[in-house]
């Protein structure tokens, strides 16, 4: 049996977030919309992303809490993104398979 790849759209995803979380792990505590600026999101897919990223889900579903995504005290519709333990750890592994 062989592994199916993942579709184009899919692997679109994936790349987005791995993008936003070494983005996010580059510069702890930035704001969503300087990510959103850098990465080319539209505000809607950086908000879906960051949710998945984060403790819940848009949805209601669990999501992968790599990042916690805090509304900014002096400018509440600003979102400051920075990365949990388990962010920091992936991010980790990450970099040491790609650098070592």
């Amino acid at each position: 049996r062989s592994t199916p790849k993942p579709s184009s759209a899919a692997s679109d995803v994936y790349k987005r977030q791995v993008s936003l979380i070494l983005y996010i792990a580059s510069r702890n505590n930035c704001n969503k919309q300087c990510a959103e600026d850098h990465l080319t999101m539209s505000k809607a897919s950086a908000s879906r992303n960051t949710d998945w990223l984060s403790r819940n889900n848009y949805n209601g579903r669990p999501g992968l809490n790599l990042i916690r995504k805090e509304v900014d005290p002096e400018d509440r519709r600003k979102s400051t993104l920075r990365l949990t333990r388990k962010g920091r750890d992936l991010v980790e592994k990450l970099t040491s398979i790609l650098y070592d």
